[in-house]
């Protein structure tokens, strides 16, 4: 039995690292970021090239892939192929009907929405009690009779027997039971003629078993008419020969012995490993038994190294080099910087070579100036997404109401309003129309709102306005009320 051991390792210093990590602060923020921002002008000069050679690289593998995805396709369509012309001919085995009658019977079957799988219920069952009927069933042999259908027929004799009937050997003719097929054609026949209702169901079901009922939309076309889409089903290709039925039978085959082949190969492979891998597994674990402490020892110490190259590299941004223990951690420092240098002033001579040749017409800091004047003409919400307006919505940007400074992306068949009209109107009123809540009255009411009493010379007059009506009733009610020096008109708003 291996052995099981419970370690449990405690990580010393985790509080001082966390406060550390919290001191970090702005400042060393600011210092990450410049980093960054260094490393992404150099990274810019050279962009050119990689590019390029990703191009190339993609274009490889485009073409590999594209030769993989081709023999792929090829495969999945002879696979596809093979499983379904074999799966009809094991129906056909099963039923003990002609596969191409059974592929043919299921054509017009599924013409006639009748599942694959009632239609196959219904010629076993057909088979069964035609069997039965012919071994000695009277009612089944005089339900048979009754619709026309006769079990026994003549079939070809050999030469054989054709030298013996002439000799007076052969007393009876041989003969053959019909099979389920040919008598769902009868059937056909007798179902296309007569009328719907319960006889004919329960026919159906006599005959057909419990898949009777749902095979009657195929019955009820007549022998003819399935005659006609079994030959459609050969000119339209969906109708596979014996021939074909058995190379695809041969093709699954061998694709699944070669699978077989393959689990043999990596069984055989698996026991050449199994006796080293258990021999391992067994120094492995005396190892780990026997060097449990000096193991837990290690993680400690590992643990302890990791907190003091955070707590350095916190100590690095914070501009504190004189704490930082492990010294190696500036050279890295420094060494990047030089790397960073080097990059930057490479960057800066390409731009200045390709601007001189006149690829780039602008110098480095028009080009920030105009992305900074693209980017703050674009609506923009406080966490930094550009907006959308699919749904409407008010918007606020730089500008006036008249200067067009805020970029926009409208839709076929939408109208942008004034933003004097928006401000006549009011944002409530505009969010409603926008909504398409706005009222109707052709039986009368009071217009939706924000009711409010006008009192006027005495009289009280109930009103109802928008929010940005109330409010300027409102203050030009204050307004005269301090000019006035009698009694004041009163304002009031209520809800």
């Amino acid at each position: 039995m291996a052995a099981k051991l419970q370690v449990r390792l405690t990580f010393q210093g985790g509080e001082e690292l966390k406060k550390a990590l919290a001191d970090l602060g702005v400042d060393g923020q600011k210092k990450l970021n410049g980093l960054a921002n260094a490393a992404d002008t150099a990274s810019t000069a050279f962009k050119g090239l990689a590019d390029a050679f990703g191009a190339v690289v993609k274009g490889v593998a485009v073409a590999g892939g594209a030769i993989a995805a081709a023999g792929a396709a090829i495969f999945a369509i002879a696979k596809s192929s093979a499983e379904a012309a074999d799966e009809a001919g094991k129906a056909a085995q099963k039923i003990g009907v002609n596969a191409q009658a059974y592929q043919e019977l299921a054509f017009a079957a599924k013409l006639a929405d009748v599942e694959q799988e009632s239609l196959q219920t219904g010629l076993k069952i057909l088979n069964k009690n035609i069997v039965e009927a012919a071994g000695g069933n009277k009612e089944l042999a005089d339900a048979f009779a009754q619709v026309g259908i006769k079990l026994q027929q003549s079939r070809a004799l050999t030469l054989l027997e054709r030298f013996q009937l002439k000799a007076g050997e052969l007393k009876d003719v041989p003969k053959t039971l019909i099979t389920a097929d040919q008598a769902l054609l009868k059937l056909a026949d007798v179902f296309a003629k007569a009328p719907d209702g319960p006889q004919k169901t329960a026919a159906a079901l006599q005959f057909l078993g419990k898949s009777g009922a749902d095979l009657i939309p195929l019955l009820n076309s007549g022998s003819q008419e399935i005659a006609k889409l079994g030959t459609e089903a050969n000119r339209l290709g969906v109708v596979f020969s014996q021939d074909a039925i058995a190379k695809s039978e041969e093709f699954n085959d061998t694709l699944t012995i070669l699978e077989a082949a393959i689990t043999g190969v990596k069984n055989a492979v698996g026991q050449v490993f199994i006796p080293e891998l258990t021999t391992l597994a067994k120094l492995l674990t005396e190892f780990v038994v026997k060097n449990r402490d000096a193991i837990v020892e290690w993680v400690q110490k590992g643990w302890l190294f990791l907190k003091q190259v955070v707590l350095d590299v916190i100590a690095l941004f914070q501009g504190r080099d004189t704490d930082v223990v492990n010294k190696w951690i500036l050279d890295v420092r420094d060494g990047l910087q030089k790397t960073l240098e080097v990059a930057t002033a490479v960057g800066n001579a390409l731009f200045t070579i390709l601007r001189a040749l006149g690829l780039i017409a602008k110098t480095k800091e028009e080009m920030q100036a105009d992305l900074a004047t693209a980017r703050s003409a674009l609506p923009v919400r406080n966490d930094g997404v550009l907006a959308r307006f699919a749904t409407g919505g008010h918007i606020r940007g730089p500008g006036t109401g008249t200067s067009d400074s805020i970029l926009a992306r409208v839709s076929n068949g939408e109208f942008v309003m004034r933003a004097e009209a928006v401000k006549n109107w009011g944002l409530s009123f505009m969010s409603a129309l926008n909504a398409g809540m706005v009222p109707a009255f052709a039986e009368g009411g009071a217009v939706g709102g924000r009711p409010v009493n006008l009192n006027f010379n005495g009289q009280s007059f109930p009103l109802s306005a928008g929010e940005g009506v109330v409010a300027g009733l409102t203050r030009e009610a204050r307004r005269k009320s301090l000019r006035s020096p009698g009694k004041a008109p009163s304002w009031k708003t209520r809800g």
